[in-house]
């Protein structure tokens, strides 16, 4: 009896941490993540937290009417690009973060948004939508732009903007805005 009381309460604080369409992260729990990682840093890597927002998925979701499926296929999209490796979660609405730790190198992350990029325009036809689904990506590195969450959040979200009001369907990386 002791054991299945302790096994409830383990699936209930999973079930909390989970962001309840996408079973990703939700917001808190990412940003719970991240700080535990940010305060484990070593002196010599480099982090990269990047925030993701889907362009225009409010006229997507009023015309088309998807929303909970979409959210579900993004995130199965976002396991599939940044794997196992990185702490993923839903910030709530069109906007997703992924935390990757120790990256090494910035072109394997150029490389894995453009894909990430590629897979969510392929939604076109998955989805039966008459307009391509785009989205915007800001990239923010820790240390160089801060070392808190409050900090790598602020430093991707103006970068994700710059996207948003230049080009959209696109990434910017906080260094270069």
């Amino acid at each position: 009896r002791e054991e299945l009381c302790r096994q409830e309460n383990e699936v209930l604080r999973e079930q909390a941490m989970q962001d309840s369409f996408t079973k990703l992260l939700n917001r808190g729990a990412l940003e719970k993540h991240v700080c535990e990682a940010l305060q484990e840093r070593g002196g010599d890597e480099e982090d990269a937290f990047i925030l993701l927002d889907v362009d225009n998925f409010k006229q997507i979701n009023d015309i088309y009417g998807h929303g909970v499926g979409d959210m579900i296929r993004m995130a199965g999209i976002l396991n599939e690009v940044f794997g196992d490796h990185s702490c993923i979660g839903r910030m709530g609405g069109d906007e997703f973060a992924v935390f990757l730790r120790d990256i090494g190198d910035r072109r394997e992350i150029e490389e894995k948004i453009q894909k990430l990029l590629t897979e969510v325009r392929a939604g076109k036809e998955r989805m039966h939508l008459s307009k391509e689904p785009t989205a915007s990506v800001g990239v923010a590195f820790v240390p160089e732009s801060g070392s808190t969450f409050v900090d790598v959040y602020r430093a991707a979200d103006q970068a994700l903007y710059h996207v948003k009001n230049s080009t959209k369907n696109g990434m910017a990386f906080y260094d270069f805005v």
